[in-house]
């Protein structure tokens, strides 16, 4: 697969076509604004992987779903370019922290996961619907929880920290038309799921 940073848009090269991969994300003014010219980037496990060079904010792009996640790794690490060994199929960044340069595997099975803050897109609903229960499927402990918050018309209306994958109740208590979910933590989460009622996420309604 071959992906090519433009101004205006990143395509993905196919043998008979181009397609605009960030078409469905960015807008041609925001993908402008975010500086692709300084990209150093390459294709790993059907991601787009790119830091802005010479800094530790970067994006990944999933080709095939077309979600996008931005990274941040502080403003004391700096990336100056990013590779794919096709040999072993493993990404590597080389990466400068208080002076010295680093070539780092990039989600080292033998490196601590890196804190995460991840939000959904807005959930909007013909008529007011009011969020009762939710089961967070991950590898979340008590001693590594995940911290959820939903948002409604971006108003913070609860917060969980959860450390298990049992259902539990939102007591929230006033019915909305448009619902948010954010995450964040260092565990992965595979799944969250959001019902009307304990019921319902119980028993998969």
């Amino acid at each position: 697969r071959v992906l090519c940073e433009t101004p205006h848009r990143l395509f993905h090269v196919l043998s008979s076509m181009q397609v605009a991969a960030s078409r469905e994300i960015f807008p041609k003014p925001q993908w402008a604004a975010l500086g692709p010219s300084t990209l150093v980037a390459a294709y790993h496990e059907d991601k787009y992987v790119g830091f802005f060079s010479g800094t530790g904010n970067g994006i990944v792009l999933d080709v095939a779903t077309r979600d996008v996640v931005t990274i941040d790794l502080g403003a004391g690490t700096a990336v100056w370019d990013v590779w794919h060994d096709a040999a072993s199929d493993t990404l590597y960044i080389l990466a400068v922290e208080a002076g010295v340069a680093t070539v780092r595997q990039w989600e080292s099975p033998n490196a601590n996961p890196m804190a995460y803050r991840w939000r959904s897109k807005e959930f909007f609903t013909s008529i007011p619907v009011l969020p009762a229960a939710i089961r967070v499927e991950g590898e979340q402990t008590q001693g590594n929880p995940v911290t959820v918050r939903v948002y409604s018309g971006g108003i913070l209306r609860h917060t969980a920290t959860i450390g298990d994958t049992k259902t539990r109740r939102l007591p929230i208590g006033r019915a909305e038309k448009a619902w948010e979910l954010e995450l964040s933590g260092s565990a992965p989460v595979s799944e969250v799921r959001v019902s009307t009622s304990v019921e319902e996420l119980e028993n998969g309604v």
